[in-house]
């Protein structure tokens, strides 16, 4: 164990040295980054262009641009717009009104390989991950599907747990592949199984997915206890534990745990977005619920299906661009001008645009981000806010924006708890819960939006809208929902 986490120290200090000179010369990267994309592509007018400066003369685009292309090939290995093979499609939620799909290719895996592997030697460097108890990361589990037929898809951080963790480092991880491999079971079992070992952190998107969790181990006390002493749970999906760990957690669930450490003793860090309002809001909701003292509570990989945008310093939010294996572009709307990443200024809000090697091209992502400061010529980064999602309710949009807006005048606060979709007619919003406490607040919100939004009263008015209306669930639908929508969950979902 010594000689490990010496290696792996020795290791992510060299990592983090090599990360620090990279960082000096960012144009290298891109130009870099331009000549694989340029060789790849089965584009005329993108051959035509040799330095990624040029770029800009390129138009926008965005998925409609591109769904149709993708669609026409899910039968197809290959990607036409990359010419590579594609041996996974990733799909998103649909949080922003329609779920999408993005090939992901050798090229694609080599974009993230490069940041995943800084970013683990700062949390090597710092707390000793991989040496020490299991980390417990949370992603959404497997499943199989009929619009793409032998061909593996699903979520890409899923993608990324299944194929991107060394045979090695298996045992450091609290679930098993085994165990994401079939939705079902990781459903039904992986409230069970995270107690079954220590832990020295927990890594997943966004904070209300933890909320949950701690909730549900709370909520399953007696169950657990129940299954470990008839020894009834899945051994062949679960890691190796021991009778002297049991016998800890059975007496630990005798009450409902308030502290990490409490059921976990060498728990040391919970990563999850830190930044936007809405990540905000949740995470002062656990806070809130549970006790974190003396842990430490670092930001996520800024990151979506399309790419991967930072690297996050532990000890800060947001971190340096990622720069290497994508192009990001950044538009300041208050001079109509487009920058370059060692162009941004400190303080400054930006749009994210990308060009990557799955064969997008000056993509809007709709995401805005805050330039934090400058890691020697790279900038520092975190994400702001969202210009989507929005929802089309025929007659008009609903964004979370407004919902947002509507929560706070409501003096709402408990976020993990609900959240807003369309109903069966697509003319209205149900308000989701599998809390009934919550039922007055469908109301609530209903006249609080036709007081802050003209549209929506006057569409009300006209009976173009349905009244939002309370959808009361079971807790297990709930949870389901809230699993299917780890990496995307806003208010909004469809």
């Amino acid at each position: 164990m010594n000689l490990r986490r010496t290696v792996l120290r020795i290791w992510a200090k060299r990592q983090l040295k090599r990360f620090r000179k990279k960082c000096r010369h960012p144009q290298k990267f891109y130009q870099k980054t331009w000549k694989i994309i340029r060789s790849n592509s089965s584009e005329t007018h993108l051959k035509a262009i040799k330095n990624f400066e040029d770029i800009r003369q390129l138009p926008l685009t965005d998925y409609s641009d591109y769904a149709a292309i993708f669609r026409k090939t899910l039968g197809n290995k290959v990607n036409s717009l990359n010419g590579e093979n594609v041996h996974f499609w990733a799909t998103t939620t649909g949080s922003s009104g329609d779920s999408k799909i993005f090939p992901i290719s050798k090229n694609v895996d080599n974009s993230h390989r490069t940041p995943s592997k800084w970013r683990v030697a700062m949390l090597i460097d710092r707390y000793n991950i991989y040496s020490s108890a299991p980390e417990l990361i949370f992603v959404m589990p497997g499943d199989k599907v009929s619009f793409a037929p032998n061909r593996p898809v699903g979520q890409i951080g899923y993608y990324h747990y299944k194929n991107a963790m060394p045979k090695w480092l298996e045992e450091k991880f609290t679930f098993t592949k085994a165990l994401y491999q079939q939705k079902q079971n990781f459903n039904d079992w992986h409230v069970l199984l995270s107690v079954l070992q220590d832990c020295s952190g927990i890594s997943t998107s966004i904070p209300a997915r933890i909320t949950h969790f701690f909730n549900q181990i709370n909520e399953q006390r007696e169950e657990i206890i129940e299954c470990l002493k008839t020894d009834s749970w899945p051994k062949d999906i679960a890691l190796k534990t021991t009778q002297e760990r049991i016998e800890f957690v059975l007496k630990v669930l005798q009450k409902p745990i308030k502290h990490p450490k409490d059921i976990w003793p060498s728990f040391k860090f919970l990563c999850v977005w830190k930044t936007g309002e809405s990540c905000r809001k949740q995470l002062d909701e656990l806070q809130s619920k549970f006790d974190f003292t003396e842990i430490d509570i670092i930001d996520q990989f800024y990151n979506a299906t399309e790419g991967l945008y930072n690297i996050p310093f532990p000890e800060e939010e947001g971190g340096p661009a990622n720069v290497f294996g994508i192009i990001l572009e950044f538009y300041h709307a208050e001079t109509d001008t487009y920058f370059w990443p060692w162009e941004l200024e400190k303080g400054n809000i930006y749009e994210l645009v990308v060009t990557n090697t799955m064969g997008l091209s000056r993509y809007k992502t709709y995401d805005l981000i805050e330039c934090t400061g400058h890691y020697e010529q790279v900038p520092k980064i975190k994400f702001h806010s969202r210009s989507f999602p929005e929802i089309s309710l025929g007659w008009g949009n609903i964004s979370e924006e407004q919902l947002a807006f509507a929560l706070d005048l409501a003096e709402f606060t408990h976020f993990s708890d609900i959240y807003f979709t369309l109903n069966e007619t697509g003319n209205g919003l149900l308000l989701v819960s599998a809390e009934i406490q919550h039922e007055h607040l469908a109301q609530k919100i209903e006249e609080l939006l036709k007081l802050s939004d003209k549209n929506y009263a006057h569409q009300r008015e006209d009976k173009n809208f349905n009244p939002i209306e309370f959808n009361l669930i079971s807790h297990q639908k709930y949870n389901e929902k809230m699993l299917e929508n780890p990496n995307n969950k806003r208010l909004l979902i469809t």
